[in-house]
């Protein structure tokens, strides 16, 4: 089969390093081990890769050689190599059989799997089943997937979802029939263009005149006009606001006092022009490829962007990329000029990202909530009958005072008759005993797997209706509450979980809590100042609900703190590694971004051409990074250590009873055991703090990979056999689904008899079996780590809008030269250039810029600090470049 990926055994990790071994008996290197789409668990045993590893590299390579097929050692023996690569060989034999067997089908793929007018997503599996016409999925074979996976990849209908995560997930997206034919329709008119365009110069009408094909066009197709009516926008937009060097758009020339508009607005819209049907199509397809990217790269599909943007004729010294076109949906006002392009990702499931399925179940659940607050639909509580009423007990809920739903509060108990011993009391919010598994409410839920934060706005995962006016912790309000039998030493004695009421929440901020027990113990901090660009007159918040510390809070509090350092203590000596692995991570403080009280998201529209008047005001507390304070570690909350602890009991409760759940804990390949020592002896012996903040990064990357089980799996970090996260089900859809499974083994066990599942092996009462969990997992895990990326992405989004504005536009003013530590040399990264932390910026990345300078010192080595200045701040890309300046100081690891 043409174009079709070259089949690669996975041999092992090697430090960061994943190493492969071709069809073609050759090995390469890459950073990570399943970069690739579709994986084959255990085709070969590690018996038959033994054999090879004397004649491969026992260690990384360097830059040069990575993502690049090496020869193998002449030397080794034919018949080693040779097993291998007739396994392989015979592997794609198959497939091509299959193709074969199956080629109408396969070619008409898409036109068998679509809808007519909605999108779809389905897992591999469904696919092949359909077209290869193989309704049980058990006689679905790996050759079958791989030839279905490779004919996928090649279709313009499909596009490939989960990213990095495929391989544990392979959900494909399916547009429409009617999606693909309006894209085919503006291929038509561009290839109708140019033709005209073409014909323009060498046709000659009846009377030997040329022919005004222009004239001709306008009549008959969109593009003509579509570029006449975008040049204007586009001069337009070029009056008020400026195009940098790396293809963003500049703040507005004219501001806007933040009190001259209604709701405190610092921005202001006016629609300029309106797009007509044939427009929007082609509007549509400019999206598709540079913003939510709906359809795959490859193709003579992809060439018709840069035609579009050429006739446009106003990008003349700009590549004629993805880039520029998301520059061009700028200037003409279809996206803001500060949009965050990765909020338009369908893979994100969020209201902006205009993928359908997530507008369908918001609207849904939308309706679902006006129903209830309208009284025809109102809330059940599947838990009333057993709920426990806890009187007076005074319940601490520790959170910002902006924050608008509480989760979880605390509270404590003395044990009569020994004063050795207190009960802990976490007490939950409770939404799942209210809305159920396929109610409206639950599906969006389930499509957002979690609300989303971004640094402007707030995407909630239950409508704030309902999660504010019902479940948000308050005075008579419901709570499954765990419960902890503790020794003073930290030893759990019993753990129970008990659905209730509470009826006296105290609400404190965390500023409140440290100040009233003495906990201000951090190291000196390095000053601070605030980074801003823009003006604005500031969110405010209504903190009345957070109230002073009485002195029994203050002892209860002091008490809680106590248990929870014990039980951590007591958890971090059943593992092997002393050291605290929060030491070493880069905590870059967030970014705070005002446009309008309330927050705004991005505001995508194809049905106007717009200009934006004034800017977000963006405001960044900045320090210097120190590398002694990053090697001190984070030091640990009450509310943290209180969470971990219930996560922990809960893990337990449900191991004892079999419970399926989504157990969260580490898992290593059989490498990596020796790495953690390696690095752990390394770290140990370093006498810079350079070398021991480097050991100590090489060492949290090695301990192992996060991952969700349906069955108790241990969490070595954290030193507990079983680990169950189900604290924020208002903000987790995954805690949900625990707090369900929870609901049901309570019911069950209030009419079979306490404890009567510890060591059952029914799942029948369960809402989730075992094998439902395991179907969903996959996905559940793929989309929750796009989650976190999508919120990690949009802070570096707002970062760095902020300094091209400080560094193009001088709204701030930033440090004349840098001080930038080297984290990776050319040697252990795929970039053209080092990657290092800015000092002077709270240890944001950078890259540095391999010249003269650095050329002279031999080039940027790993833990060298340079000086630096500012060359480039990339908002598309999200990169700052420094150009080194002089070397300050060279200490090169051993």
């Amino acid at each position: 089969m043409p174009g079709e990926p070259i089949p690669t055994i996975f041999i092992r990790y090697l430090t960061d390093q994943a190493q492969f071994y071709s069809m073609t008996g050759e090995w390469i290197h890459r950073f990570s081990a399943f970069g690739g789409s579709f994986v084959i668990p255990r085709m070969f045993s590690p018996q038959e890769l033994d054999p090879i590893l004397p004649y491969l590299p026992s260690q990384e390579v360097d830059s040069k050689s990575l993502d690049r097929l090496q020869a193998i050692s002449q030397d080794v023996p034919r018949d080693l190599a040779g097993a291998l690569i007739e396994k392989l060989r015979g592997f794609q034999r198959a497939c091509a059989e299959v193709h074969r067997q199956h080629l109408g089908r396969l070619v008409r793929m898409h036109s068998l799997v679509a809808y007519q007018s909605q999108t779809r997503e389905m897992m591999l599996p469904e696919i092949a089943s359909i077209v290869l016409q193989k309704p049980d999925p058990e006689e679905l074979t790996e050759v079958m997937l791989w030839t279905t996976h490779a004919v996928l990849s090649r279709d313009m209908g499909f596009k490939r979802l989960n990213g990095m995560n495929h391989h544990i997930a392979p959900l494909w997206r399916v547009n429409s029939l009617h999606q693909m034919q309006k894209f085919e329709q503006v291929r038509n008119w561009v290839r109708e263009y140019q033709e005209g365009v073409i014909s323009q110069a060498t046709a000659l009408n009846d009377h030997g005149s040329p022919i005004d094909w222009q004239k001709y066009l306008m009549d008959v197709n969109p593009i003509p006009r579509f570029i006449q009516k975008t040049r204007r926008l586009i001069q337009d937009s070029r009056k008020h606001r400026s195009v940098v060097a790396s293809s963003n758009i500049g703040p507005s020339r004219h501001k806007i006092a933040p009190k001259s508009l209604e709701h405190d607005a610092i921005v202001r819209e006016t629609t300029l022009t309106k797009f007509n049907d044939m427009e929007k199509g082609i509007i549509g397809f400019l999206k598709s490829w540079c913003l939510t990217v709906e359809i795959q790269a490859g193709g003579d599909t992809w060439s018709l962007g840069p035609i579009l943007l050429r006739a446009i004729g106003t990008y003349d010294g700009h590549e004629l990329d993805a880039r520029t076109a998301y520059l061009f949906l700028m200037e003409i006002g279809v996206c803001a000029p500060w949009d965050d392009r990765m909020c338009y990702d369908t893979n994100m499931h969020i209201p902006t990202s205009q993928d359908q399925k997530t507008k369908y179940l918001f609207d849904w659940a939308a309706r679902r909530v006006t129903a209830i607050e309208h009284g025809s639909q109102p809330l059940q509580d599947s838990l009333a009958s057993l709920r426990k009423d806890w009187a007076n007990m005074a319940v601490y809920a520790i959170d910002s005072a902006d924050a608008r739903e509480i989760d979880d509060g605390i509270s404590i108990e003395k044990v009569e008759g020994d004063e050795s011993m207190f009960w802990v009391h976490v007490h939950i919010a409770n939404p799942s005993a209210f809305v159920q598994p396929g109610d409206a409410v639950e599906r969006y839920a389930a499509r957002m797997i979690s609300t989303v934060y971004t640094a402007e706005t707030v995407y909630p995962m239950i409508d704030p209706r309902l999660s504010q006016a019902h479940f948000s912790l308050a005075n008579n309000r419901p709570v499954l509450t765990v419960s902890i039998k503790l020794t003073l030493d930290g030893e759990i004695i019993e753990r129970n979980l008990t659905p209730g009421w509470i009826h006296n929440l105290q609400r404190f901020t965390p500023t409140q809590v440290s100040q009233a027990l003495g906990n201000d113990i951090d190291p000196p901090q390095a000053p601070s100042y605030v980074l801003k660009v823009g003006r604005s007159t500031g969110d405010t918040f209504n903190a009345a609900d957070s109230t002073s510390l009485s002195s029994t809070a203050i002892s209860d509090l002091r008490r809680l703190q106590q248990l929870g350092h014990a039980r951590r203590i007591k958890r971090q000596g059943s593992t092997k590694s002393k050291i605290n692995h929060l030491q070493g991570s880069l905590l870059v403080p967030d970014p705070h971004v005002y446009i309008q009280r309330g927050g705004l998201g991005p505001s995508y529209s194809p049905l106007h051409g717009r200009r934006f008047t004034g800017d977000p005001a963006i405001s960044w507390e900045v320090k210097e990074l120190s590398l002694d304070d990053q090697l001190t570690g984070v030091q640990h909350s009450l509310v943290s250590d209180m969470m971990m602890l219930a996560c922990e009991a809960v893990g337990d409760w449900c191991s004892e009873r079999n419970i399926p759940a989504l157990y969260r804990g580490t898992e290593w390949n059989t490498t990596q055991p020796m790495l953690v020592e390696a690095y752990r002896a390394k770290f140990n012996a370093a006498v810079s703090v350079e070398h021991k903040f480097l050991y100590l990064r090489a060492l949290s990357r090695s301990e192992g990979t996060a991952t969700h089980k349906s069955m108790p799996v241990p969490h070595r970090l954290l030193g507990v056999p079983a680990y169950i996260q189900m604290t924020s089900p208002l903000r987790r859809y995954t805690d949900m689904l625990v707090h369900w499974q929870l609901q049901a083994a309570l019911l069950h066990e209030a009419s079979h008899g306490r404890d009567s599942l510890i060591g059952s092996r029914d799942d029948s009462y369960l809402p989730f079996s075992r094998a439902r969990l395991d179907t969903l997992l996959p996905n559940i895990s793929a989309h929750d780590r796009d989650v976190r990326r999508l919120s990690s992405r949009s802070k570096i989004h707002w970062i760095l809008q902020l300094l091209s504005r400080a560094f193009y536009f001088k709204e701030a003013e930033l440090p004349s030269t840098v001080d930038v530590f080297v984290l990776h040399d050319l040697s252990s990264t795929t970039k053209r250039n080092a990657l290092g932390i800015v000092k002077q910026l709270n240890g944001y990345r950078t890259e540095v810029v391999h010249n003269d300078v650095a050329h002279r010192e031999g080039g940027v080595k790993l833990g060298d600090w340079w000086q630096c200045r500012i060359q480039e701040v990339d908002t598309y890309q999200q990169h700052v470049l420094c150009l080194p300046i002089r070397l300050l100081k060279r200490d090169v690891p051993p």
